[in-house]
């Protein structure tokens, strides 16, 4: 699918350009966009729901998502898928314009960090352990064929996306306002970056998020009695089974530093690199993907 970006970096000097993401990149981003130890419980039901459903609002060589009926005309349906999508989309853009490797939810990193779950906050806290870089994403998504340069950046009666990115009590480098619109019809997405200051890195609290976000997707994995697949492209990876035959996704990939625990230890996450993808395999910078071979 191909979609466009107007990205603002913190100069204020606006870029326009085009992208494309396949549908496994797609749902690899849907899926694990701030998955943690808060949604650790409900991940299992969601991780197979994502897999094997989302695919009736992405349709046949498609050029945008679609509403099958009769949800086209549920905005409660529109308002979910969309958000969804917007998420997706932020997850995607903080990898691939910012280098993060993980965008953990912006509450379990209050409470990895001691604060309590209250106030104002945006939507994720992303980290780059390799560059010692954390920025604050917030994420929107809707059906509306334009957004507004005044909505981006409102003050009141609400927090626009831009400041809504600035708040929350956790240290960070800088903050993205990622928001996803026309998603039906020509998907764009802005995704602005406000000025912020830089701050120390906290290698701890990167350490304690990233062993929460492992042990959520190991936990859903074990809960679901997933077996492992020995065709596998690259055995620096293991392959987990798919077991419903009308899914278009067949396997979950994860490194064997995951799969070992042994996460910590910055040197794999090198060696991922950029060749992580081809018709049949898509592998995300924090070492999980999806295959359909």
């Amino acid at each position: 699918m191909d979609f466009k970006v107007i990205h603002q970096d913190a100069a204020g000097l606006i870029t326009t350009t085009l992208g494309s993401i396949g549908y496994l990149a797609f749902c690899k981003h849907l899926t694990f966009a701030g998955v943690g130890p808060i949604m650790a419980p409900y991940l299992a039901s969601r991780l197979l729901g994502d897999i094997c459903g989302f695919n009736q609002y992405w349709g046949n060589n498609p050029v945008s998502f679609e509403l099958p009926n009769p949800f086209n005309n549920d905005p409660t349906e529109t308002a979910y898928v969309s958000n969804r999508v917007g998420r997706a989309f932020a997850d995607y853009l903080s990898k691939n314009i910012y280098g993060a490797i993980y965008t953990h939810c912006y509450e379990d990193a209050m409470v990895a960090n001691g604060n309590p779950v209250a106030g104002s906050r945006p939507d994720f806290y992303c980290d780059d352990p390799l560059n010692l870089t954390r920025f604050a994403v917030e994420s929107k998504g809707y059906a509306c064929a334009t957004y507004s340069e005044n909505e981006m950046n409102r003050i009141l009666p609400t927090r626009g996306p831009k400041l809504q990115s600035t708040t929350g009590p956790l240290r960070k480098d800088f903050s993205v306002a990622s928001v996803a619109y026309n998603l039906y019809a020509e998907p764009t997405i802005k995704f602005y970056d406000p000025i912020s200051t830089s701050t120390i890195y906290d290698k701890n609290l990167s350490q304690r998020l990233r062993s929460g976000y492992y042990e959520s997707i190991l936990g859903s994995i074990n809960s679901l009695g997933l077996e492992r697949d020995t065709n596998i492209h690259d055995q620096n990876f293991v392959a987990y089974k798919i077991p419903i035959v009308s899914c278009s996704i067949s396997k979950i990939l994860l490194h064997q530093a995951i799969v070992k625990r042994e996460w910590n230890n910055n040197e794999w996450l090198k060696e991922i690199g950029k060749n992580r993808k081809d018709e049949k395999y898509y592998i995300d910078n924090d070492g999980i993907g999806f295959a359909s071979y």
